[in-house]
């Protein structure tokens, strides 16, 4: 298996999303977090499975929740670095690219 890091900020980007799912339904919140967390674990587990967005950065989609898991993969190693609400601006997610 390829090494796997998860970036700080996407610590903060579940929490946002489940405090706001939370806000309109009780447990909604914990529901999209548990989708998240086994799309992540997905996305550890086979990231060639998911589409490119450009260059070595993926994408996964959180289907039914409007959420997309943003990844660069190479042959070494994977690094979650975003988890951003699909309507957010097309590219808002280069902005986190380190």
């Amino acid at each position: 298996m390829k090494a796997f890091r998860i970036e700080p900020e996407v610590y903060d980007d579940l929490a946002d999303a489940a405090d706001w799912y939370d806000s309109k339904e009780p447990d909604l919140g914990d529901r999209f977090l548990d989708f998240a967390q086994s799309l992540i674990r997905a996305v550890a587990e086979r990231p060639d499975s998911f589409p490119s967005v450009g260059g070595q950065v993926r994408v996964a989609h959180a289907k039914p929740f409007p959420y997309k898991v943003y990844f660069h993969a190479t042959n070494d190693s994977v690094k979650v670095f975003a988890v951003l609400h699909g309507a957010r601006r097309p590219g808002s997610w280069r902005a986190r690219l380190r």
